[in-house]
């Protein structure tokens, strides 16, 4: 959940976007944050459309930055904890959470 995608705009113009799901804006560091509140099976995917001003080389819009956070993990976490002296199982509590510090496209 919380996706948000970066996109790099050298030329400094905001961008004419033409059709976003979720929200979008341009940013003072003169690229579009494009955010998704949640992808998951019933949503599954995105779509953002949007044009610029004037011609500009492609590899101007790269890299492409994408932050996101899922509340479960890659491969499955088990935890047991047990007393010391005695190995009783101890009641405790599990919190899972991944973030992405940094995904570049």
């Amino acid at each position: 959940h919380d996706v948000e995608t970066s996109i790099p705009n050298p030329g400094g113009v905001a961008p004419t976007v033409r059709q976003a799901s979720g929200s979008y804006h341009f940013a003072a560091d003169s690229s579009l944050k494009w955010m998704l509140p949640i992808v998951d099976a019933d949503a599954p995917s995105g779509n953002l459309e949007f044009s610029v001003g004037s011609a500009m080389a492609e590899g101007l819009y790269f890299p492409v930055r994408v932050a996101f956070v899922t509340k479960a993990t890659f491969c499955p976490l088990a935890l047991t904890v047990e007393d010391a002296e005695s190995g009783a199982p101890v009641a405790h509590g599990v919190s899972t959470h991944v973030a992405a510090e940094d995904y570049q496209i």
